[in-house]
């Protein structure tokens, strides 16, 4: 028998007994084409297909070496079988990463910068639109507002400014809504007309969550627009 050894052979005109035929079936044993190493090959028809278990693996006995090139495919990983602990450290690069994949839940909370990091103008940190008004460069508030009349009415698109006051014809109290941190801040006024007028408006009396405009007298096509620069509170 191909792979098997028996402790009794027969000839021709031998006869066949019982315990003839116990004797061959307990005397079996493998023959070196069976074995490799010591343990029980695999030989195309000698084992059944499906007979080599789980179970019937000894821990670890599946190494690199025992698997066929190419033979691990994305289909026989569990969606859960490569966690960090299996990724070395820099393995993941660009072209690794699927676009779109990172989104803003999975930036650490780290990268994005506090307040008074925008203000600082610190380095390698992602800014969000939220965060942009904190940085010293872009404007604090800014509007415009027409005196052509008595009326003072905030423009359309204009940000951080709660209200106006008319003090009198001249002169104009504008309410910012989130207060600067200490009056040193920059605020810049401009006159506004239909371009037969070349005239002026000053900024004064600042504090942290107020300023005055002295402007030109209320008239038809008058207005003045204004931005404001510094840190705020």
């Amino acid at each position: 028998m191909p792979g098997f050894a028996t402790t009794i052979t027969f000839a021709d005109g031998d006869q066949v007994t019982s315990s003839k035929l116990n004797e061959i079936v307990g005397g079996l044993a493998p023959t070196s084409d069976l074995l490799a190493d010591g343990t029980l090959a695999i030989v195309l028809g000698q084992i059944k297909l499906g007979t080599v278990l789980i179970g019937n693996m000894g821990a670890n006995s599946v190494g690199t070496t025992q698997l066929v090139d190419g033979s691990v495919t994305n289909a026989k990983l569990g969606p859960t079988s490569v966690g960090t602990a299996n990724i070395q450290p820099l393995s993941v690069s660009g072209p690794r990463i699927m676009s779109g994949a990172v989104d803003f839940s999975k930036i650490n909370a780290n990268a994005l910068p506090a307040k008074g990091q925008m203000q600082n103008e610190t380095s390698q940190l992602l800014v969000t639109p939220d965060m942009v008004r904190y940085s010293p460069g872009v404007a604090k508030a800014y509007g415009g507002f027409n005196i052509t009349g008595t009326g003072r009415t905030l423009r359309t698109g204009s940000y951080n400014i709660t209200s106006l006051t008319r003090v009198d014809s001249t002169h104009t109290t504008v309410v910012i809504d989130t207060d600067m941190s200490t009056t040193l801040y920059v605020a810049v006024a401009q006159f506004e007309s239909d371009g037969t007028e070349n005239l002026s408006a000053t900024i004064y009396d600042k504090q942290t969550g107020t300023f005055r405009i002295m402007h030109p007298a209320e008239g038809p096509g008058r207005a003045i627009s204004f931005v404001v620069y510094g840190i705020q509170s």
